[in-house]
């Protein structure tokens, strides 16, 4: 589709070896039982950072508007070339006591889970929640490509084109840049 809802919203991404290896610890320590654990990522991520990753990543992108955005997907022609087709209720059905979309109630809830017991369960542990950053999101990108859930983009089509025949000779394709935004 190579677009997006615009929103002025949070996400929240939790990798999930973070959270499997906090679940595990947590639940060796005989101190948490009984306590409740929000096992979510401290740190929320603007909606607009990780649209800008994307774009970043070489995947086309354009924002526009939510509703424009859930007319595409209903009425995508080839719904089976479309990875959200599966989960398309997530985005399209609206939860009757709110108003809201899932994928909005998602989103509304990202600042919405207290963390803390899950922090202080984890002191001294060295499992830390790793930042969302550029560096994690090209893991995921990169991930995502080999499994064939995504194609290279076109970042990466115009790097292998542009690659070294002979291997000794450095490249910039690897080097990482720190981006910065606004939030």
């Amino acid at each position: 589709m190579e677009v997006a809802p615009e929103m002025n919203a949070w996400l929240n991404m939790t990798p999930v070896d973070y959270a499997s290896r906090a679940i595990v610890h947590l639940s060796k320590q005989v101190s948490t039982f009984g306590q409740c654990f929000h096992v979510v990522n401290p740190v929320a991520i603007p909606w607009n950072y990780l649209l800008h990753e994307i774009r970043m990543a070489g995947y086309p992108l354009q924002n526009i508007a939510p509703a424009d955005w859930t007319s595409l997907l209903i009425d995508w022609p080839n719904h089976w070339e479309n990875a959200l087709m599966p989960i398309r209720g997530l985005f399209t059905e609206v939860i009757p006591e709110s108003g809201m979309t899932y994928l909005e109630a998602f989103l509304y809830t990202a600042n919405a889970f207290d963390c803390q017991n899950i922090l202080i369960g984890l002191e001294g542990s060295g499992i830390d929640c790793p930042t969302v950053d550029a560096r994690l999101m090209r893991t995921y990108f990169n991930a995502f490509q080999r499994s064939g859930f995504l194609p290279a983009s076109q970042l990466d089509q115009q790097q292998l084109v542009r690659k070294p025949m002979i291997s000794a000779i450095p490249s910039i394709a690897n080097a990482e840049t720190v981006l910065s935004l606004p939030v």
